[in-house]
């Protein structure tokens, strides 16, 4: 019998002060694509799931900084309608080996490119049926491929090696600023069970974190 690894990650996600009570209650939600709809909503980069934002290049403290900037940049205008601060969740995430996609190693590059090669005129019909809301107007579709290649290391490896965590180095603009080298490291968690919260930072941290930006 072969013994699976396990891994465990930790992972930051920022968020407003409300939607991290609610989490706390209810736990994360993740919405199922079901391409048949009409008016689809355009996925997320690296797939549908919950996002966490990790250590990256092992500099202690950064997957959190990104995850309080990202979350100061992006929901701010939230948590001011909402009335509260800006919050980060610290989770501990438990995934196999066999569940878990390394978007960075190079073998994987190689089978998505080929896979995205293939299939581009299944995105394209998908893409002519998204919604035309604030996820599309981005312009960026990968998470459109990602899911059909997902799907695809379902169809041929089966039950056992269900994808339940994401992984990649991405680029995540700030004050408008693009850049084409990563800036942090990303999971997308799509199973929810994989996801223990360890903590909260409370609402003053949010001026603890002024110092970041």
């Amino acid at each position: 019998m072969v013994m699976e690894d396990v891994l465990e990650l930790t992972g930051f996600h920022g968020t407003t002060q409300q939607n991290a009570n609610q989490i706390r209650r209810a736990g994360f939600k993740v919405s199922k694509i079901d391409w048949s709809k009409p008016d689809l909503r355009n996925p997320n980069d690296l797939g549908e799931g919950v996002y966490f934002f990790q250590d990256f290049r092992e500099e202690n403290g950064s997957g959190r900084k990104m995850a309080f900037s990202y979350a100061y940049h992006y929901k701010d205008k939230v948590a001011q309608k909402q009335k509260c601060s800006i919050e980060v969740l610290e989770a501990n995430i438990t995934v196999s080996s066999d569940n878990f996609l390394d978007m960075d190693l190079s073998d994987n590059l190689e089978l998505f490119y080929s896979f995205k090669d293939k299939h581009e005129h299944e995105r394209e019909k998908i893409k002519r049926r998204l919604k035309q809301d604030g996820s599309f107007k981005r312009k960026n579709y990968d998470g459109i491929m990602m899911e059909l290649f997902i799907s695809k290391i379902h169809e041929q490896c089966g039950s056992q090696t269900r994808i339940k965590v994401v992984s990649k180095n991405t680029v995540t603009i700030l004050n408008g600023e693009i850049s084409n080298f990563p800036n942090g490291t990303e999971l997308c968690v799509r199973d929810t069970g994989c996801i223990k919260i360890k903590g909260v930072n409370n609402g003053n941290t949010g001026n603890e974190f002024k110092k970041f930006l």
